[in-house]
């Protein structure tokens, strides 16, 4: 089979996304299996041999082009991005003959490439708009989050194939869209070497690893609150934050740099045992999960985030908020600790708790490193993904 896929970036290296650490994993296992795999990627075809080709037609109308991009601004969901991109996958077409399209149901521009283009095309759930929180969002207004949701909502219903990494997700997506069955196949991780696992002897006890934007839809609040309560209990802890801002949206809608909210909110000696790390590769993420004591995922929303789930695949004990879809992915007190979704009380309770019993913490970890080779293996998900392709182009043949 040819397999091709949208992702946000690419090349992975470097890439704040889940989306593109998905199509990065289970492109190199199609690939070990002798598939050949495509990346659409901000207009260019990238191909398995490692050649490029630019997808935009050339010498578009200045006029036209400005049109669009202003309508494509008043809108949420952007449509003529979508049909830009479905124009792409045309003339992907022609360069690389792929027999699939998989690509995720944001803005519902999947629906705007499957009736353009001839092969089927697979919805994959990465986060559909209705399940986010309001005024989390830095970026999306309240008027384009419904253009975006009606659109997504038309682009699942009519979807010819769709899948999700846990089943809450899809059984919440399709009751409000009354979409047809899917298929629940969790996002691959690959497996960490037992010489890069995390080991209780070889980390740094005080040390507290969040990896993820920093807004108040990644949690990055909940966070900060947590850690400055935790500090009363053990003065000596320090926590790492990965990742880019992202924006803090105030009560009275504006939004700031959250740094500029950290700043405001918590005092200088809190703040003085907070690194903020920035945008880090994987393999410097890597090296901060062995050497921090635990790994914590503070989401308001998720669908099923690497970074909880690398985590657990590199043995690191994982403290998570306990968004939709969570429990499937963690078991609270067996192989990582669940916390309400905001609560920093409770976070921090929980924090002081394992700082307490670090054989607890070992032992989760281990549990953790053990789901995810048996449960969320590349190997085991990547031949079910395959097996799942293989029924949409024969039912697609049919």
């Amino acid at each position: 089979m040819h397999i091709a896929y949208l992702s946000p970036a690419w090349p992975p290296r470097g890439a704040a996304n889940g989306v593109v650490t998905y199509v990065s994993v289970i492109r190199d296992y199609l690939l070990r299996e002798g598939h050949d795999v495509s990346v659409l990627s901000q207009g260019m075809l990238h191909r398995a041999d490692g050649s490029t080709h630019a997808l935009d037609a050339p010498g578009a109308m200045p006029f036209w082009s400005r049109m669009a991009a202003r309508i494509d601004r008043r809108l949420g969901h952007h449509p003529f991005t979508g049909r830009r991109m479905a124009d792409q996958w045309r003339r992907a077409r022609g360069v690389a003959a792929f027999d699939l399209i998989e690509m995720e149901e944001s803005f519902g521009w999947c629906d705007t490439v499957r009736r353009r283009v001839d092969v089927p095309v697979v919805t994959r759930l990465h986060g559909p708009q209705f399940l986010k929180p309001t005024g989390g969002d830095t970026v999306t207004s309240p008027a384009h989050a419904r253009d975006r949701e009606r659109a997504e909502a038309r682009a699942i219903r009519l979807a010819g194939a769709l899948s999700a990494p846990t089943g809450v997700i899809l059984d919440a997506t399709r009751t409000r869209y009354r979409a047809a069955l899917g298929k629940v196949i969790p996002n691959p991780v690959a497996s960490v070497a037992p010489r890069d696992r995390w080991r209780l002897d070889a980390c740094n006890r005080d040390m507290i690893l969040c990896v993820g934007r920093l807004d108040r839809l990644k949690g990055a609040d909940t966070m900060l609150a947590a850690f400055a309560q935790l500090l009363a209990r053990r003065p000596t802890a320090r926590l790492t934050m990965v990742g880019p801002d992202g924006g803090y949206v105030r009560a009275d809608g504006t939004t700031i740099a959250f740094a500029e909210h950290a700043a405001a909110t918590f005092d200088p000696a809190t703040l003085s045992r907070v690194t903020f790390a920035g945008l880090l590769d994987r393999d410097a993420i890597a090296a901060l999960r062995r050497q921090a004591f635990v790994t914590v995922v503070a989401s308001a929303c998720e669908n099923f985030p690497y970074a909880a789930v690398e985590a657990m695949a590199a043995g690191s004990p994982l403290v998570t908020t306990d968004w939709l879809g969570a429990a499937e992915i963690v078991t609270d007190g067996t192989t990582g600790w669940l916390t309400p979704v905001g609560d920093a009380p409770a976070m921090a309770e929980r924090l002081a708790w394992l700082f307490e019993r670090p054989d607890a913490a070992a032992h989760a970890g281990a549990q953790g490193w053990l789901r995810c080779r048996e449960d969320f293996g590349v190997e085991r998900v990547g031949a079910r993904m395959v097996d799942f392709y293989r029924e949409i182009l024969a039912r697609h043949r049919s």
